[in-house]
Parts: C-alpha cells; sequence; structure tokens
C-alpha cells in the first residue's frame, strides 16, 4: 500500500515539474522590434544570451507601435520556451 502511494505521489509531482518547466523567465534589453500586423518578433539580449520571442498582446504591440517601448528599453519578459510567446512583457524601468 506505502508503494503504491509513494508511486502515486511521485508520478504526480513528476507531471507537476513537466508541466511548468516550459515557461521561462528573463530580464533582458530590446535590441530589435520587428511589427507584423497584430503581433511583433522582438530580439533582446538577457542574462542567458540572445533570444527572440513574440509579442501577441495588442496592448503591447501598440506600445512599441507608439514607440513607448523601444530599442534599448530594459524588459521584463515571461513566455514559453517551446512557441517563444510571451505570456509577460514589461518594462522594467519604474516612474
Amino acid at each position: 500500500m506505502k508503494k503504491i502511494i509513494l508511486l502515486a505521489l511521485a508520478t504526480v509531482i513528476l507531471a507537476t515539474s513537466v508541466a511548468f518547466a516550459g515557461e521561462i523567465k528573463d530580464v533582458g534589453i530590446i535590441e530589435n522590434i520587428s511589427l507584423n500586423g497584430p503581433t511583433a518578433t522582438v530580439e533582446l539580449k538577457g542574462k542567458t544570451g540572445k533570444f527572440t520571442v513574440k509579442v501577441t498582446d495588442s496592448l503591447t504591440v501598440d506600445k512599441m507601435k507608439d514607440k513607448r517601448i523601444s530599442n534599448g528599453d530594459e524588459v521584463r519578459v515571461k513566455y514559453d520556451s517551446d512557441s517563444k510567446v510571451t505570456k509577460l512583457f514589461k518594462k522594467t524601468a519604474g516612474c
């Protein structure tokens, strides 16, 4: 009985760690913004090196079009490692 409970617990722990493994958080400086209609492709230089993400949030894309978010800005990014689509894209600078 204890073995079954331990096996079930190990399976749950393994499954939850795999589910959250695809999310990456990083802070980086914007090097290039390419606007593609309702989305934008952004190249960043972060702690882990250079990487590219896709921004689909219409409010954030509008800020890029208005130049409120531009090259050289430092941003905090959370994105999916497989699709490279952002879940969070915010400037780190305060008021």
